[in-house]
């Protein structure tokens, strides 16, 4: 049963993130063939039992396996395959309800759900003397959610290679089909969504050692967008996830690199807005230092703040139905806060490397920049360790 495709795809990008996936500006095709590989375990913290009225506290564990290969073609094209598998197991949270005092309190799933998603993508890079163009086709399948992807992107140099511009567009059409349909009847049989993208951006390099990036980008996803799996405690009755089939959605994003001769290290700094149609926006803040060491050594310890204020049609329940009969629990759009933890290390030989990362993420909130009056209790902690190999030939 797949309670959160949500949880997978951004576990996926933290993985796809690390030293072994990283997607840095290329001027050039690469010269050789690599091969990578990424295993990653993800294990989200027990949820509090003072916190939970019925169902399990196992929450989720989710082992993700990684692998890209990427050829070079001939001077001017590079191909590149990627492939993820993701086994998930564990309870879900389903809604919440009132105790004895009014506090909202967790109704979990049994911890018998498990779930699994094959993701392939494939993609093209196709290098000019002062540009690149790149093009993605990706299929995302799970036993209740199918998506199809595609990506058309590319980068432009000007200002003698010191400033490129990049650009991209991409379009996706998902069917879902949840698990159980026929026993829960609140649960729909079949539905779809889709969407669309587009970002642009800049980077501008300041001198030999700083380096700034921005980028907006603007997203549209239509259809079905409510949980199919979550329910909501409305005037006394348990009814189904209701959200709006629009949703609009801003990203602008600064990033900033500056490397320290002295030091032989740099630093990484990054600030995210969101915003959405849903009233829904977030902070990221993001720092980061990187510090090589002896012989192609590197440690990169990280800090990560997130805030988030809550969506307008979220509530832990309601007393009595929406004007517009728009109503969701979900914790996912409840206010809050988080910080992220991360220590990464790093190791080049010849022909290979290898990389570590663990990563600790608590959330709360009274973490929030704009805190609600009550905490959803289904907020979680997680811990995250993650390691890869990378050869060329």
């Amino acid at each position: 049963m797949a309670a959160t495709n949500t949880t997978l795809k951004a576990l996926s990008a933290a993985a796809l993130a690390l030293p072994a996936f990283s997607n840095s500006q290329a001027a050039s095709v690469a010269d050789k063939t690599s091969l990578a590989y990424q295993y990653s375990f993800y294990q989200e913290d027990n949820a509090p039992a003072n916190k939970v009225i019925s169902g399990d506290t196992d929450r989720y564990d989710i082992n993700v396996h990684q692998f890209q290969l990427l050829t070079p073609i001939n001077e001017h094209l590079e191909i590149a395959l990627d492939f993820a598998y993701e086994r998930m197991s564990g309870a879900s949270p389903w809604f919440l309800g009132p105790d004895e005092n009014n506090n909202p309190v967790q109704v979990m799933s049994g911890a018998s759900i498990s779930e699994s998603r094959q993701d392939s993508h494939i993609g093209a890079s196709y290098y000019l003397e002062k540009s690149k163009i790149n093009l993605g086709l990706g299929l995302s399948e799970e036993n209740d959610y199918r998506a199809i992807s595609a990506q058309l992107g590319g980068e432009f140099e000007l200002n003698n290679k010191q400033t490129t511009l990049h650009w991209g567009l991409s379009g996706s059409s998902d069917k879902i089909q949840p698990t159980d349909a026929d026993i829960f009847p609140l649960r729909v049989k079949k539905e779809h969504k889709k969407s669309q993208g587009l970002l642009l951006g800049v980077t501008q390099i300041i001198n030999r050692h700083q380096l700034i990036q921005a980028t907006l980008s603007y997203q549209h996803t239509s259809g079905f967008l409510s949980d199919p799996y979550k329910q909501v405690l409305v005037a006394n009755n348990i009814v189904a996830d209701k959200r709006p089939e629009n949703k609009n959605q801003w990203t602008g994003q600064v990033d900033y690199r500056d490397f320290f001769s002295a030091a032989d290290g740099a630093l990484q700094l990054s600030y995210r807005y969101y915003h959405n149609s849903w009233a829904l926006h977030s902070h990221t803040l993001d720092a980061a230092w990187v510090q090589n060491f002896a012989q192609q050594w590197q440690i990169t310890p990280s800090i990560r703040y997130y805030s988030q204020r809550q969506a307008e049609f979220y509530g832990a329940f309601f007393e009595q139905n929406p004007n517009d009969n728009l109503y969701s629990s979900d914790y996912r759009l409840s206010s809050y806060g988080a910080w992220s933890f991360g220590l990464k290390l790093k190791k080049e030989f010849e022909n290979w490397g290898f990389n570590v990362f663990l990563q600790r993420y608590i959330s709360d909130g009274d973490y929030a920049l704009e805190p609600s009056h009550s905490t959803d209790p289904a907020l979680l902690d997680y811990t995250l360790l993650s390691i890869g190999f990378h050869f060329s030939f």
